[in-house]
């Protein structure tokens, strides 16, 4: 004898009598080999997780030591730049001659660190560009 129950989405008969049960083709060690395929899947998202998170501690590294090299050729610009303008200023004649040094200086200065800091903030937004796109899923 069948007596129907009903489940708020679906519909699902209790049978009393497991000889009315049809049979589906699930054997008793089925539920073992679910358990070990979902065991494999699972294992192999692990590892891409675990694969991703290397690949990105390698890029972030990466990217710390090309900021660091540009920042390190920033100053060493920035460097010479005041160097040329300390032998020009050593070699002047009039007080005024040492004023067009120090100022054109300065605003060869200024335009360099608008330069440089537009540079670096180019490549750390480029670096969260790339960080962000190593996260989403891949298109196959």
């Amino acid at each position: 004898m069948v007596t129907p129950r009903q489940f708020p989405f679906w519909e699902i008969e209790l049978v009393q009598d497991r000889k009315q049960v049809p049979d589906v083709g699930i054997r008793k060690g089925d539920g073992a080999m679910a358990q070990e395929k979902f065991a494999e899947k699972s294992g192999d998202a692990m590892k891409k997780a675990g694969q991703s998170m290397k690949d990105a501690a390698g890029k972030v590294s990466a990217n710390a030591a090309a900021l660091n090299s540009k920042v390190i050729d920033q100053a060493e610009e920035n460097t010479r730049a005041a160097f040329v303008a300390l032998r020009s200023a050593a070699s002047v004649k009039s007080v005024q001659e040492l004023a067009k040094i120090q100022g054109d200086f300065m605003k060869e200065a200024a335009a360099r660190s608008q330069t440089q800091i537009k540079e670096v903030g180019e490549m750390i937004a480029q670096f969260g560009k790339d960080a962000m796109t190593m996260f989403q899923p891949k298109k196959d």
